[in-house]
Parts: structure tokens; sequence; C-alpha cells
């Protein structure tokens, strides 16, 4: 076979043998074949992440050339690998624009769904990161309710940092038990700036706990508070 059973199953490495298989022999394969042949090595390429924007430009070709144009089923698949090319390679917007292509399919409807979820995800991440914070909250806002608890806190960050610290304090609290620990330290920085010292050291020290990303400045922002306002506990 051409390997797409394989690939389907979330057998690369099987996938990519029997392509390889296929290449020794593509004199013998009929010119319905080799489209098809074309179309499976670029999915393994983007499924694999070898050159996966290179893959999905490739791809992308032929998907909008004559010879699949009567295969409707296996056009809708290609865009959904291409776009997951584009993904991997961080091109969010091409990734978009394939998914647009992909249309009704109960079949692909979840994977297009996560698709479009991460497209999102990364364009948010680049305008949180130019300081576009009002847009990086409208695209962490397309999650909805079923948000990632990741998400749900990044949005609470792009709402904070757009000037809705109450929004936002009320998502890290939802966050502040069993979500990511840096719900913790920003809940802290929140206390800090409203004056609340003792809350803002007990935050601090509960992130220091959970070993967050941001441990080390919680430990000493408790080593500080503690030397200013006489709190004990000592460092976590």
């Amino acid at each position: 076979g051409l390997g797409l059973d394989a690939l389907a199953s979330g057998d690369g490495g099987s996938a990519d043998a029997a392509l390889q298989r296929v290449r020794a022999d593509r004199g013998l394969l009929l010119p319905a074949d080799k489209i098809t042949a074309d179309f499976a090595g670029h999915a393994v390429a983007i499924a694999r992440a070898r050159q996966p924007a290179q893959s999905a430009r490739e791809l992308s070709k032929l998907l909008r050339g004559k010879s699949l144009s009567s295969r409707a089923d296996v056009r809708r698949t290609g865009w959904v690998y291409v776009a997951y090319g584009y993904v991997t390679a961080g091109d969010a917007a091409k990734a978009l624009e394939a998914l647009e292509k992909v249309g009704k399919d109960s079949r692909l409807a979840d994977t297009v769904s996560l698709l479009r979820l991460t497209a999102h995800d990364l364009q948010a991440r680049a305008a949180f990161k130019a300081g576009k914070y009002a847009r990086a909250a409208e695209l962490w806002g397309k999650a909805g309710p079923d948000a990632s608890d990741i998400v749900r806190h990044n949005l609470a960050a792009a709402r904070f940092a757009n000037g809705d610290a109450g929004s936002a304090s009320k998502t890290w609290e939802a966050l502040s038990e069993g979500g990511p620990a840096e719900a913790l330290f920003n809940l802290a920085v929140v206390a800090d700036r409203e004056g609340r010292y003792e809350d803002a050291w007990k935050l601090f020290r509960g992130h220091a706990r959970r070993n967050g990303t941001a441990a080390d400045r919680a430990r000493k922002r408790v080593d500080a508070k503690e030397r200013v306002f006489g709190f004990s506990g000592g460092t976590p």
C-alpha cells in the first residue's frame, strides 16, 4: 500500500517505509497512483515535521491542481494536513486559510476545531508579545467555555495587561487550586499592587511551593516581605 492506512493510525514510521517502497517502483505506477503517492509523501512529511512549511506549500499546489478535482474527500483531508504543516511551522494565518478550504466534514470536525484553536493561540501569543493585549484577549477568547486551563490563564493575563484586573483575578482564583501555578503568582502580584501584602506573601509562598516557572522570583518576594513586614514562615 501507499502507507496512508499507517499514517491514519498514527504510525508515521510505517507510512514512511511503505512510501519508500512505492517510490522505488514509481515507474510502474499508473498516473492516478502517482498522484496518490505524491499526496501521501507530502502528508507523511508534514506529519513527521520534515520541513513542514515547504511540504504544506507543495501539498497545497497538488490540491489546487486538476488531478484531485473529482476527489473532494481527499482534498478536504489534504487541507487538514496543510493546516497542520503551517501550524507546526508557526504560520497561523496560512493554517487558518487552509482550514477554510476543508468545508463541512463531520469526520474532520474535531481535528479542524483543534487546529483552529492552536492557530488562534499562536496569533494570540504573538499579539501579547507585541503589546496588543486586547487583540490577544480576543483571540484567546475564541476558545470559548471549553478552553484549557493554560488558555484561560493566558486570556486572564491579556485582560489584566489591558486594564481588566477584576476579570483576570476571578479567572486566576478559579485556577488557583488545580490550574497552572502561574495563576498564584499573578494573584500575588495583584494583591501586592492593591496593598494586601500578607495575602501577596501567602500567594507567593504557594507559587514557590508548587515550583512554578517564577518560583525563584516568588521566593525572593517572600524573603523581602518577611524582612519588611515581619511575616514568618520561611522561604519555601
